[in-house]
């Protein structure tokens, strides 16, 4: 499964690259090759005033930036877990980008830059390992959601309001799902049996 992770968030690093009109390069970076660990997923965010690229690997998340003709990496922030997805977004609705990164032991948790240093809290914690996640608005109601796919096969819908994190299960797959994506007011998953 994690090697058809890795080539899924590859072509995704990539059209993300293309689509946010970023110069897409390869990353070569002495901690990456010297084998930090697998990188399973990437976001573009703007959490520090600028777009950055961020990945998660087996316990770190990574930040990139741009200097005018190459990527550097720039910051990282040590993980409990291994994390195995990533997303950013504004899930709270209160204009400011977190990043969100599931973990393999099920738990979701929100990374926030304070001005200084990087903060850390839990949202939830669901029934196994996190294998995907994204961050959307327009698949219900107006409120920005974390969708989460688990190993147990369950679609979960993760969602702020009113000072208090919600979650639901959408849909029980009943089979491992991989990846999820949205577009259109509709989810897309990927699985295997």
């Amino acid at each position: 499964m994690r090697g058809k992770k890795i080539l899924i968030s590859v072509l995704f690093f990539l059209c993300l690259v293309f689509s946010s009109g970023l110069r897409a390069e390869l990353i070569r970076n002495p901690d990456i090759e010297s084998g930090i660990g697998t990188i399973y997923d990437g976001c573009k965010a703007d959490i520090k005033g600028d777009n950055r690229i961020y990945t998660v690997t087996d316990y770190d998340i990574r930040e990139y930036s741009w200097f005018g003709s190459s990527w550097s990496y720039t910051d990282s922030l040590s993980l409990d877990s291994p994390g195995y997805a990533i997303a950013a977004g504004d899930v709270r609705n209160d204009g400011s980008h977190k990043l969100y990164v599931g973990h393999s032991d099920g738990k979701v948790m929100e990374y926030f830059y304070s001005g200084n240093s990087w903060e850390e809290r839990i949202v939830t914690s669901l029934d196994s390992g996190v294998n995907d996640l994204i961050v959307t608005s327009g698949v219900k109601e107006d409120l920005n959601s974390i969708y989460a796919v688990t190993g147990a096969g369950n679609i979960y819908r993760i969602v702020y309001s009113d000072g208090y994190w919600y979650e639901t299960i959408v849909e029980s797959a009943g089979i491992e799902t991989t990846a999820i994506t949205a577009g259109g007011g509709n989810l897309y998953l990927t699985s295997h049996d």
